[in-house]
Order: C-alpha cells, then sequence, then structure tokens
C-alpha cells in the first residue's frame, strides 16, 4: 500500500517515470563535444555509448554499460555502470576503475 501511495503523489506532482524517460533516452551511441568559453568553438572530444545489461543487484529495474572513449590513449577512456530504480524515481552512476572495480561515489 506504501508504494501505491507513493506512485499516486508521484504522479499527482508530475515527476512519476521521469527517471524512466531520461534512462530510456540515453540508450545509444552520443558525440561528446565541448565549447570553448572564450572562443565558442566547439571541439568534438569523442564518442560515448549506452549499451543495455541486466541489473546484477536487486532493487533496481535496469542497467546501461557506458563507454567512452577520445581516441586518445587515457584522455576520456573511461566505463561507467547506470542503473535505474523506478520505484525511487532514481538514477544512479559509478565509475569503474579498470583495476580495483567500482568507484565508492555515485550521483
Amino acid at each position: 500500500m506504501k508504494k501505491l501511495q507513493t506512485l499516486t503523489q508521484a504522479s499527482k506532482y508530475g515527476n512519476a517515470f521521469l527517471a524512466r524517460a531520461i534512462f530510456r533516452g540515453l540508450q545509444g551511441k552520443w558525440k561528446i563535444e565541448r565549447k570553448d568559453p572564450k572562443t565558442g568553438l566547439k571541439e568534438i572530444l569523442g564518442t560515448t555509448a549506452f549499451y543495455p545489461r541486466y541489473p546484477t543487484q536487486l532493487g533496481y529495474d535496469s542497467g546501461y554499460i557506458c563507454k567512452a572513449s577520445s581516441g586518445e590513449k587515457n584522455i576520456l577512456d573511461e566505463n561507467f555502470v547506470y542503473r535505474l530504480r523506478e520505484m525511487d524515481n532514481l538514477i544512479e552512476v559509478f565509475g569503474i576503475n579498470r583495476i580495483s572495480g567500482l568507484r565508492g561515489n555515485s550521483v
């Protein structure tokens, strides 16, 4: 009953399923670019791709492995795990350290 009340309240204020919609929109390959604040010119840094995966921890509904690469060694080559917990309308992001596994922080 508590879950139903939480969902009803979230629907009332318009934020139910927001995390799910954002999460679903991430899937695919993206170009990473930035704008130089001094010149206003855009610079292409590389690409990132979101690959769907089953969550490996209970309580999560969906997941992605995110692989970022720049073409230049060690500049942007990083991997992340994105996890969706629909009940809490929450997306968590964990950086993956190639040597020791998951980093301790989440966003």
